[in-house]
């Protein structure tokens, strides 16, 4: 072997090996940084971080706060072992710190499985943190058995009165008060929950306020929980959700004296007016719906658990929904309301941070994103086909809007769920779903589309890409199957060409999927190669 050969295998170990310790450094160091900070310190970062999350939830979205959250969880998970636990100590000041240790490492790996899923790290981030990631779920599995067990046993070891429990019930009831509560025993597992609890996932990021799908829709007067899934008719299902909660934004609605015509008109102007500021009905700063992350733990566990309670989800064959993703991010205008907004742009910013200051983004180092063409240059299905998306993007950009559904939510979440709608139906299952609620009569059986009539009536969800939602077999036939060698129309004859069985491969966990109490999977049409 020649030196020039050796070169590049050697620059290869040094890489790795560099990786390696980098990772192993940055676990020690966190560690010691946790353990050498004061408590003022402590209480410090407590505080901002509560006021940034209470204040502006997009705050979360920076890598920067799992790490925060992560260094109060493990500083107060330390203090508790190395000054309580070990001592066999057991009192108001250790619990303070045990259930400190839970709050802030359940943040942090909400937000790590947020970020897991969001797009927003690249995958190399994500590979990373995965031995951090293990450690961190073993301390909190550790802290949750010790809450679990301690609560078994009974309060009577830590003092306190009546007056202490009431007190610290009411702090159970507001998240910001259970999260920066000073009482020890405040928002503890009382044993008298501990079945209900193991049914929960806490560390399940839908229980986090963060970015704009992540934690369901929460509509109290008619007790739904609503799980959004981009490319799954999302906007108009939140259209229906800012009609249900009242949300009208015109002056119509001021003036229709109770007159049926004149409030079917204002029910739909207040629908064009969604339509026409797609921003506000997406952004949950703007669009006035309430959603899980902003109830407190006893709240959400009543909504996950109670019977009385639906938690809804729709859901869309993969392969179809993967070619409504990719003319949607990158066929489409990024704000399809701003005239100068850039076709493709949601792809070239999504996936290789592209913008007018940087119109190439991250080409460099991302090799994938010199397959798309500059910022300013439209985006066409000549000059970025169909193809290419699948074999370089699907592998090498997370994002929400191809994202596999059965990850929407932990496999405990989805034991919840009361009620599968499917996209192929959109129509029946939303009346189902509506009537169900006892919402139907009200907002859904009239009042949509130039028509007056009901809510999804053409059984197809309005989307800027125009992508049927009742010709499942034809997508599948035209953009992954080969055309049949013979001639003939048999669809036997056909199959899969080598983009349909990559983006097969990437959805098999999908179609794999079971729904709970079921035998069948989540989705009901599958592609005939997933059966042979």
């Amino acid at each position: 072997m020649t030196t020039k050969q050796r070169h590049p295998i050697l620059l290869v170990l040094v890489s790795v090996l560099f990786v390696v310790v980098t990772l192993l450094l940055s676990v020690a160091v966190e560690v010691v940084s946790a353990q050498q900070r004061s408590e003022d310190e402590i209480n410090n970062m407590e505080s901002l971080f509560e006021l940034e999350r209470r204040t502006n939830p997009k705050v979360l979205e920076e890598a920067g706060k799992f790490g925060t959250a992560m260094t109060i969880g493990s500083w107060h998970h330390y203090n508790y072992y190395e000054n309580y636990h070990q001592y066999n100590i057991d009192n108001e000041k250790s619990y303070y710190h045990l259930e400190k240790s839970r709050i802030f490492l359940e943040f942090a790996l909400q937000m790590y499985r947020w970020q897991l899923t969001s797009g927003l790290q690249s995958p190399a981030w994500i590979a990373r943190m995965k031995s951090l990631i293990y450690s961190l779920q073993t301390k909190y599995n550790e802290i949750v058995q010790q809450i679990t067990e301690s609560s078994s046993s009974g309060d009577n070891n830590r003092g306190g009165d009546d007056d202490d429990a009431d007190a610290d019930a009411a702090a159970c009831d507001d998240t910001d008060a259970a999260a920066t509560a000073t009482t020890t025993n405040s928002c503890l597992i009382k044993s008298d929950d501990n079945d209900d609890e193991q049914q929960i996932d806490w560390t399940d990021p839908i229980f986090l306020r963060v970015g704009y799908d992540n934690d369901p829709v929460v509509i109290e007067s008619h007790k739904l929980i609503f799980f959004p899934i981009p490319k799954n008719a999302n906007t108009q299902f939140k259209i229906l959700f800012r009609r249900m909660m009242g949300y009208h934004h015109h002056s119509e609605d001021n003036n229709n004296n109770n007159n049926n015509n004149n409030n079917n008109k204002s029910m739909r102007q207040a629908e064009i007016d969604d339509w026409n500021d797609l921003d506000k009905v997406w952004d949950p700063l703007r669009n006035g719906l309430s959603y899980l992350g902003q109830y407190s733990r006893k709240q959400q566990q009543e909504f996950m658990l109670s019977d009385e309670w639906t938690r809804a989800v729709f859901v869309r064959d993969p392969l179809e929904r993967l070619v409504s993703a990719y003319k949607f991010t990158s066929l489409a205008q990024e704000h399809p309301n701003e005239p100068n907004s850039v076709i493709g742009g949601t792809i070239k910013q999504n996936c290789c941070s592209m913008n007018r200051v940087r119109p190439h983004g991250d080409s460099v180092k991302n090799p994938h994103c010199l397959k798309l063409p500059s910022y300013t240059i439209p985006v066409t299905e000549t000059n970025f086909p169909f193809d290419t998306f699948v074999k370089h993007f699907l592998p090498n950009c997370f994002d929400f809007h191809w994202t596999p559904q059965s990850n929407r939510m932990s496999p405990a979440s989805w034991k919840l769920i009361n009620f599968v709608g499917h996209f192929d139906s959109l129509k029946d299952d939303t009346h189902n779903l509506l009537k169900r609620i006892g919402a139907y009569d009200e907002f859904g059986r009239s009042g949509w589309g130039s028509n007056n009539e009901s809510i999804f009536e053409t059984n197809e969800a309005r989307h800027a890409t125009n992508t049927s939602s009742s010709k499942i077999e034809e997508i599948w036939k035209q953009y992954y199957f080969r055309p049949p060698s013979n001639n003939n129309s048999d669809d036997s004859s056909a199959t899969m060409s080598e983009v349909g069985s990559l983006a097969l491969d990437f959805y098999r966990k999908d179609y794999d999927f079971v729904v709970t109490n079921s035998t069948t999977s989540l989705f009901r049409r599958i592609p005939p190669i997933v059966i042979g």
